[in-house]
């Protein structure tokens, strides 16, 4: 019998029957036969249904031998069908399969049921196979060779079922055309579908790519923008993984082929800052103790930022493998922090100085009432007491406690800024030289005094008495700051405080400035007590051993002096003192101040005493009647004015700057002089009254006599003033 077998063009029909399935299936079935999730019962029976109608249609395009004898491509849906949709598909290709073989009929139709059975049951073994396996089992072209290989093969006993004079035959012309067509079935379908889902697999990885690259660049601009970094540390090979924006708070060129490991992220801290972050470090890779600092680093270029950053660990099996956290630019937020806090203690302490002044002032004001009484009274007494020598040293005392008394409240005053000044363009290194002398044997021999002089110094504009009190004072600190002696340098030297400068300070203007600067190398102070040295009342000393009121009248007196005052100081080392005077273009004066004895005195002149204080009032009349003058008293400014409107004419108006009844004294000499333009004026206060007085410094032609004063002062400024022309 000769066998003729011409399948070529059936093989080719079966192939391209096969790989439109399989591109069709790729690119516009993968939805519905293969989601990206779980197969569901309805996908495994389309998948079955599909497959077992493809090999059903395979098998009326046979590669036939002869009558009854005939080879397919069926092999291919039905193995890949139990491989991919699990026994579901795998029954209903195999049924539907089988079904149409058996319509087919002819002498080979047990056999090709049986070929249909057992390629089913290969992929459906193929199926669990591929579950139970681990890792999983991924189908590859080589791996689908071999299945078809081994599936046909397996088929390769059912010759036997044909006659034994046609075995032979059908071996030899047969069996190769159907072991091609099913193999071939199986890698265009099984690779078709593969390919197919790759390329959905890669526009989807790509995809996913361009979302997460947006997202990053996102992140990224966000972290930028936040300036919020992240990190993240290999606890076995302390290799630190940052983003871009961490490279750039912290000022580190990125290198792609280096990074950096933790002992070079430590060293980007202050000395301050790093020894916190390196313990918060270990315990979080030793213990498990996530953290949350805000801290000093030091940038790759050397700049100081604040950071704000955090950690916690990341586990793997009970075991801590990595830390993780992020890193935030806090600088701007961190430095306006600072700076609040920084203006608000300087605020407090500004409110605190101004209550302690207005509570002072107004202390200082009554006890000079007071003491103008003592001192009036004593020195009354002493006059009538000229022969009682007991008498005279017990007025004498009280004298003395008054002068005492009156030194006290010109300091309260000068703390207060109230205290009346009269300001003169003067050379600060006069006064200075005219002191040392007096300084030195006020100090002693343990104390090495040294002026240091500068070549054209510039005049300053301040009172040469209050400026020598407030250096006095800060001599006699200095001194007490050194119990087993020392050095005591006072330096005077030009300087410009630029706007740079005045923004640290309050009430500190820009300009040239005369700096009177007094060192010493004592004990010294801690930064605690440096900053409470100005208040009043407040002393290091022994109890007995000083009023606390120094500093304060040097503080007072450079701030009334529209100056400036700073205190430097380290324990063990000594402290400083800069005292900043503003410059002036005016001459200065001699630097020689006078202190002539007063004269007492008298006239017949008749001067109306305007003095709310009954006591006052009263010493006062007294002493200037004693003098032969004629006085008429006022207790306000409404007595006052009726006295001056009257028809007695007066010589001069001696009033206190502070009244009831609504009218002050300024008041009074203003209506004074239309109502006796010939009058002259004299004013006397307790403390600094702006009515007459521009920040403490006297109005131009007035004239002012300070509470308490003495007889002689009294006297000697009555008669000044009557004589003025």
């Amino acid at each position: 019998m000769e066998f003729v077998p011409n399948f070529l063009v059936p093989l080719v029909a079966n192939v391209g029957l096969l790989s439109l399935l399989a591109w069709g299936i790729s690119f516009y079935g993968q939805s519905l036969f293969f989601p990206n999730k779980s197969l569901t019962t309805k996908n495994r029976m389309a998948i079955g249904a599909l497959f077992g109608l493809t090999a059903a249609l395979l098998m009326y395009m046979p590669i036939e031998y002869q009558p009854g004898f005939i080879a397919d491509a069926q092999g291919g849906p039905l193995l890949i069908s139990g491989l991919i949709g699990g026994p579901i598909a795998a029954v209903i290709t195999v049924g539907i399969a089988a079904l149409a073989r058996y319509q087919t009929g002819g002498q080979g139709m047990v056999g090709g049921i049986v070929f249909i059975l057992v390629f089913g049951t290969s992929g459906l073994i193929m199926y669990y196979n591929a579950k139970i396996r681990k890792p999983p089992f991924v189908p590859t072209l080589p791996r689908l060779l071999l299945l078809a290989t081994v599936g046909t093969t397996a088929a390769l006993p059912l010759i036997l079922t044909f006659p034994a004079e046609k075995q032979l035959p059908i071996l030899i012309n047969l069996w190769p055309a159907l072991f091609v067509s099913n193999v071939l079935g199986v890698l265009i379908l099984g690779g078709l579908l593969i390919r197919g889902r790759e390329v959905r697999e890669n526009v989807k990885r790509k995809t996913l790519e361009g979302q997460l690259n947006k997202t990053l660049g996102i992140l990224n601009e966000t972290g930028s923008i936040a300036k919020v970094g992240g990190w993240e540390l290999d606890v076995a090979t302390s290799q630190l993984t940052w983003t871009d924006e961490t490279f750039r708070i912290l000022e580190v060129e990125k290198k792609h082929d280096q990074t950096p490991v933790l002992p070079e992220g430590l060293d980007l801290f202050t000395p301050g800052s790093k020894p916190i972050i390196e313990r918060a470090v270990q315990r979080a890779i030793e213990h498990g103790e996530p953290y949350d600092l805000e801290l000093e680093a030091l940038t790759a270029k050397g700049n100081v930022v604040w950071i704000y950053t955090n950690g916690k660990p990341n586990y793997e099996n009970g075991e801590i493998i990595s830390l993780s956290g992020t890193i935030q630019d806090i600088n701007t937020r961190k430095l306006a922090e600072l700076n609040y806090e920084v203006e608000r203690q300087k605020g407090a302490q500004n409110a605190k100085l101004a209550s302690l002044g207005q509570l002072t002032g107004g202390v200082a004001h009554d006890f000079n009432n007071l003491l103008a009484v003592m001192i009036g009274s004593a020195e009354m007494l002493l006059l009538k007491e000229s022969e009682n020598d007991n008498s005279r040293k017990h007025i004498d005392e009280i004298i003395h406690a008054v002068d005492r008394a009156s030194s006290l409240t010109s300091r309260l005053l000068a703390f207060s800024r109230q205290q009346v000044l009269t300001p003169v363009s003067c050379d600060v290194s006069d006064h200075i030289e005219n002191l040392v002398e007096m300084l030195q044997r006020t100090l002693g021999e343990t104390i090495d005094l040294k002026f240091v002089h500068t070549p054209d110094l510039w005049p300053a504009l301040i009172d040469p008495h209050q400026f020598e009190d407030a250096l006095v004072n800060l001599a006699l600190n200095a001194r007490d700051a050194m119990p087993e002696g020392g050095a005591l340098t006072i330096e005077a030297v030009n300087v410009t405080l630029d706007n740079t400068y005045v923004k640290q300070y309050e009430e500190v203007l820009p300009g040239e400035y005369v700096k009177v600067a007094v060192s010493d190398n004592g004990v010294g102070m801690t930064p605690e007590v440096s900053a409470k040295v100005f208040e009043p009342f407040y002393t290091t000393k022994e109890v007995g051993q000083g009023s606390g009121l120094g500093l304060s009248m040097v503080f007072g007196f450079a701030k009334q002096s529209d100056g400036h005052v700073t205190i430097y100081s380290e324990v063990g080392h000594g402290t400083t003192v800069n005292l900043y005077m503003p410059s002036t273009n005016k001459s200065a004066v001699s630097g020689n101040l006078t202190n002539d004895e007063k004269t007492e005195a008298s006239g017949s002149e008749r001067i109306l005493v305007v003095e709310d204080d009954e006591n006052v009032r009263r010493i006062t009349v007294s002493i200037l009647t004693d003098q032969g003058y004629e006085i008429v008293s006022a207790v306000d400014g409404n007595e006052a004015i009726e006295h001056l409107k009257g028809d007695t004419v007066f010589g001069l108006l001696f009033t206190d700057v502070i009244l009831p009844g609504g009218l002050n004294g300024v008041d009074i000499a203003k209506q004074a002089e239309q109502l006796q333009p010939n009058i002259k004026v004299l004013y006397t206060t307790g403390y600094a009254e702006n009515s007459i007085l521009h920040s403490g410094r006297l109005d131009r032609s007035v004239t002012l006599l300070n509470k308490p004063y003495r007889r002689a002062e009294l006297l000697e400024q009555v008669r000044l003033v009557l004589d003025q022309n």
